[in-house]
């Protein structure tokens, strides 16, 4: 159907993607009148146009070409399901009938749909998302607006957004309360920075909250959001910050970045965690954690390299405002971070506009003497104890790998299963596949752990976020004749 960017721009332009009209669009992308769109619709205009119209909506929309291209298979395909959907009986009794379709195609939970469904339309939908999964969920996510009937042009477009947001991620975790992570995560998306960049458009509306949908679907997805950031792999997996310029002084401070790689070397984040010099040089006091991001660079800057996204860890659920956004600067020759916000008041945990790494190993002058030797004594005695101890404290965990110890994990046909000792009693604890969607798309060499999560017992995933009561879990006794079938 789309054979050439004129295609694809009518078709957006039809759909109401961008504006509610040939005009409003032809308003927000600055042109004078909107003559150059509707002669665009009627295929009158110059290639040379064709282009440039293309060209336009890119920078106004922050859209690569590739983008374009995928907005406009969306966009068709959403409607396609629309158009499917309205041949098969829905149950809309239930007033989140619309939510529980949608997170029935998210889950390809299709226990309850028509038999004439399963064999007409599931093959489809798998081969789609076996295609493109972003293509997939954004044409849930379409199809979910549509019927919702969510006229972005109609409504205060932030406040609808924000809403939608909070809707789905409050329903999915409801469904879904294992996925901490997601749940977390999305919660960024409803923050003030994120939700004015977002233009008030249909596709505005789709772009964001499609991310929801692949969250709870994916237990790797938080590697998508990590590799949106970028990891320095001089600084190595911890490293230790001060403020630059300032003395080793009681109630100075210091902070440890702690490295999350994403399933790359080069991407991820950090968390960090800030503390105070105490009454003499081995008194550190714990402060706040942070998560901090330093997004990858996209332009050319001689001032700043780009975005650094910082957010309290954990993020308060009553909080509107959590994560802070500004543009930093690393310089590798002196070891320093330069972050400049756009105002004083957007630093709204307090981090000082340049700090220095701490190097254990090479110093230069005699400030960094000082620092150095005596972050040395606290790295070899017992600083990574002190930042594991607040973690848990902060996340409200204790975890439990010398109380139960982990001595295999497995997947079969139906079961996902655990072997754990604990004293000298060894038991497998085994739960059905079905019961929390991400269970069947798990390696078993994933790391897992027994822990105390709000005092429940729970099994834990720490890397990918999911959590499971241990209530959940069927116990068996563990002996040498237990048979293999049996697991």
């Amino acid at each position: 159907m789309f054979d050439n960017q004129l295609d694809i721009l009518k078709y957006l332009i039809q759909q109401r993607l961008f504006a509610p009209s040939p005009s409003a669009l032809a308003a927000k992308l600055g042109y004078k009148g909107r003559t150059t769109l509707y002669r665009l619709l009627n295929n009158t205009v110059k290639a040379d146009t064709v282009g440039q119209v293309w060209k336009d909506i890119c920078e106004v929309f922050g859209l690569s070409d590739e983008r374009m291209v995928e907005i406009a298979l969306i966009t068709e395909k959403g409607k396609w399901l629309c158009n499917l959907m309205a041949d098969y009986p829905i149950e809309k009794q239930n007033p989140m009938w619309a939510e529980h379709l949608l997170c029935a195609l998210v889950d390809e939970d299709y226990s309850l749909f028509p038999i004439r469904f399963k064999d007409e339309v599931v093959p489809q939908l798998k081969e789609l998302k076996l295609l493109d999964e972003n293509i997939y969920y954004g044409m849930l996510m379409l199809f979910y607006v549509t019927i919702k009937e969510i006229d972005p042009y109609r409504l205060n477009f932030k406040q609808a957004l924000c809403d939608l947001i909070i809707d789905l991620n409050e329903f999915f975790h409801s469904v879904h309360p294992e996925n901490e992570t997601a749940y977390k995560a999305i919660q960024a998306l409803k923050t003030e920075p994120l939700l004015k960049i977002v233009p008030a458009s249909l596709w505005g509306l789709i772009d964001n909250p499609m991310m929801i949908l692949q969250y709870y679907a994916n237990p790797l997805f938080i590697n998508t959001a990590l590799r949106q950031s970028t990891v320095f792999a001089e600084w190595g997996d911890i490293s230790y910050w001060r403020q630059s310029g300032k003395d080793f002084a009681k109630g100075e401070k210091l902070w440890i970045f702690m490295c999350r790689k994403s399933d790359s070397i080069y991407h991820g984040g950090y968390i960090v965690q800030e503390l105070k010099i105490g009454k003499d040089n081995e008194t550190f006091i714990p402060q706040k954690f942070y998560t901090i991001a330093f997004w990858n660079k996209e332009w050319e800057n001689d001032e700043y390299d780009a975005i650094i996204q910082i957010s309290l860890l954990p993020i308060p659920e009553e909080d509107n405002s959590p994560i802070s956004y500004a543009l930093y600067k690393y310089k590798e020759d002196s070891d320093e971070i330069f972050i400049a916000f756009d105002e004083e008041r957007d630093n709204i945990y307090h981090l000082p506009h340049k700090l220095k790494r701490i190097r254990l190993k090479r110093t230069t002058n005699q400030q960094d003497k000082v620092w150095t030797h005596l972050i040395n004594k606290f790295d070899q005695n017992g600083a990574m104890e002190i930042f594991s101890n607040s973690l848990c404290q902060a996340l409200h965990v204790e975890y439990l790998e010398d109380e139960y110890t982990i001595l295999d994990a497995g997947l079969t046909r139906k079961y996902f299963f655990i072997l754990v000792k604990q004293k000298k009693e060894m038991a497998i604890l085994r739960i059905k596949l079905d019961a929390y969607s991400f269970l069947k798309n798990l390696s078993p060499n994933e790391e897992l752990v027994v822990c105390k999560h709000y005092e429940q017992l729970c099994v834990e995933w720490p890397w990918l976020g999911y959590i499971i009561p241990l209530t959940d879990f069927e116990f068996f006794e563990y002996t040498k004749q237990t048979p293999p079938f049996f697991i």
